[in-house]
């Protein structure tokens, strides 16, 4: 299942720090942005779970941010999937 997440980040420094944290092999992040001012990122996952990838998140960022997860159905500009653009998208990035 797909994710948006959004992080809410109150402790910058400790945000970066646990950036270097591994996902579980079944998740997969797909997207991530982040504020210049870094006080806010916005992540695009493939998880088992909402209540998996929360459990993550909050278990390796909560103490940095407040991560708001939630079922997103990937589209593009005029109601496509992503694979109607780069087919193979979801093979390409599932074998990182």
């Amino acid at each position: 299942m797909s994710f948006g997440v959004v992080h809410r980040i109150h402790d910058p420094e400790g945000w970066a720090k646990a950036l270097d944290n591994e996902a579980p092999s079944d998740f997969h992040l797909h997207s991530f942005v982040e504020a210049d001012d870094r006080h806010v990122a916005l992540c695009v996952w493939e998880a088992p779970s909402s209540d998996a990838l929360q459990e993550f998140l909050d278990r390796f960022f909560g103490h940095a941010a407040v991560n708001e997860v939630f079922p997103v159905d990937l589209r593009v500009m005029g109601g496509h999937g992503i694979e109607d653009y780069v087919p193979g998208w979801r093979a390409s990035i599932s074998g990182r």
